[in-house]
């Protein structure tokens, strides 16, 4: 069961990881195109 879990752990961070990047970014696009900066 332990052995189980650190991959499971480690997969979970990346995709944390890459989620708040793309949530960053996905807020980063709204936020341009309701101001019409770009």
């Amino acid at each position: 069961m332990s052995d189980q879990r650190i991959p499971r752990s480690h997969s979970e961070k990346a995709f944390w990881i890459v989620a708040t990047i793309i949530a960053i970014v996905f807020v980063l696009f709204l936020m341009q195109s309701a101001v019409g900066i770009w």
